[in-house]
């Protein structure tokens, strides 16, 4: 089994190393994900959102999820809420418990240290029945709405509900 160590981006290093990593990755993402999209995301992530990183034993990373705290519909005043924008991990990690790990651990981060937040969405495209199928496993379907890539579906849990499902593995 493989180990990971989880850590928030905070230094120029770290975002470095993280942005690296997501343009490296756009495409796993969607395939027409072009470098100045995912510029113009990593921009928001680093300025307004948050960024945990998984890394692997030699310190390069194996994964990431960005998030905000806030909807973009309520101008990011809806503290009680998380919007997890991004989750992307290495091809070779997949189908690892590299997924459940890092929720696993953003979900005990927010309740140790944002007990307002009552609620996470996370954002997946419309076209991608792979990860609808993983996130209705714990999710429930919420709005679709359109994005940069095309139609993308948010999927909306209780922070408490999420937390129950996590502590099962």
């Amino acid at each position: 089994m493989t180990d990971f160590t989880f850590s928030f981006c905070e230094t120029d290093e770290d975002f470095a190393q993280f942005g690296l990593f997501f343009l490296a990755h756009r495409r796993d993402l969607h395939p027409s994900y072009a470098t100045i999209y995912a510029v113009t995301a990593l921009y928001s992530y680093i300025a307004d959102g948050r960024i945990l990183q998984a890394k692997l034993a030699d310190g390069s990373i194996a994964g990431a999820v960005a998030y905000f705290h806030g909807t973009p519909e309520q101008d990011y005043e809806d503290r009680q809420t998380v919007l997890l924008d991004l989750a992307i991990a290495d091809r070779s990690l997949r189908g690892s418990r590299l997924f459940l790990s890092g929720l696993a651990e953003l979900a005990e981060h927010l309740a140790a240290h944002h007990p307002e937040v009552e609620e996470v969405h996370i954002v997946t495209l419309a076209e991608n029945t792979y990860l609808r199928r993983l996130y209705g496993k714990f999710a429930q379907a919420g709005p679709e709405i359109e994005g940069v890539l095309g139609r993308e579906v948010r999927y909306l849990v209780k922070i408490s509900e999420l937390r129950g499902f996590l502590s099962k593995f």
